[in-house]
């Protein structure tokens, strides 16, 4: 079995108690975040004693990332700034951080964009069902990881 499938389907565990956390508690708690981050890094920690093993590979990952979850961050703090309301907690921000080392840029992005719409979608149908209009996000990054993982 493939290292990397291993990988990613301990990430898979880690979003699923990431997701009941936020949806009962709104909260993403550290620990699963820390989780992803070195459920990530242990393959890498071994990659270069593999045959053709690149050691930049993980540097590039980590630096697109920082970019994808620097832009969440940009656009979260000019929403809060023009609504004068919170829009996005630091929890959603670091396990975007933490999925976008799996992913890269380009899909980083693509799943930040299904994350938005799930998130619309689930704000929409359950607007009764969540207090004092928060939303939990972590559900919405959850499942977009999965997708992307799946089909890119």
């Amino acid at each position: 079995m493939n290292l990397f499938f291993v990988r990613n389907l301990f990430l898979c565990v880690l979003l699923f108690f990431i997701s009941d956390s936020d949806l009962t508690s709104y909260k993403i708690p550290d620990k699963y975040i820390l989780g992803i981050i070195g459920n990530w890094m242990v393959p890498y920690l071994l990659y270069p004693f593999f045959p053709g093993g690149d050691f930049f590979l993980p540097v590039g990952q980590v630096l697109s990332a920082i970019f994808v979850s620097g832009l969440v961050l940009i656009v979260a703090v000019a929403s809060d700034r023009v609504l004068k309301k919170k829009s996005l907690g630091g929890g959603d921000v670091k396990l975007i951080f933490a999925v976008s080392l799996y992913l890269g840029t380009d899909c980083s992005l693509f799943m930040v964009l299904i994350a938005c719409i799930l998130g619309l979608i689930s704000a929409f149908l359950g607007r009764k069902h969540f207090q004092q209009g928060r939303i939990p996000f972590g559900p919405s990054i959850a499942f977009s990881t999965i997708l992307t993982l799946i089909f890119s």
